[in-house]
């Protein structure tokens, strides 16, 4: 009935309007925390929507918010993890001012990739990629 009383472009309007809201809150990150450093300073997260495989290399978007010098920045950074050879490259990124990214970019990665580097075991990167590279 209420939408009866309303002019149809206006009802066509209000569609579209809830079409691109649900649109636009589905292609955002969703983000699982997946460890803390041991410090207790930094939080790790990864967007499981984004994780993809191919053969041994996991692609991942991360972000890792943390205190530095007592203000709260965050890292969001695109990742591959070679689960045969227990080594990551960084894709890209960017530091940005508030946790989650939710601040004004602080600065930019460099915009090639970096080379591959080992993972030394027992660190925070090490437990990522074993739960990156686990199969189930």
């Amino acid at each position: 009935m209420f939408m009866n009383s309303i002019p149809s472009y206006i009802s066509r309007f209000l569609v579209f309007i809830l079409i691109m809201t649900a649109t636009s809150i589905q292609s955002r990150e969703v983000w699982t925390k997946i460890a803390t450093s041991m410090d207790d300073q930094s939080v790790f997260y990864v967007d499981d929507r984004s994780i993809v495989r191919s053969g041994d290399v996991v692609s991942v978007l991360e972000l890792v918010n943390s205190k530095s010098n007592s203000r709260p920045v965050s890292l969001r950074v695109s990742r591959q993890y070679d689960c045969k050879f227990k080594r990551l490259k960084t894709l890209s990124g960017e530091l940005y001012e508030g946790y989650f990214a939710s601040g004004r970019p602080i600065s930019h990665l460099e915009s090639s990739p970096t080379q591959w580097k080992l993972i030394p075991e027992g660190t925070t990167a090490d437990y990522v990629l074993k739960t990156l590279c686990r199969t189930e």
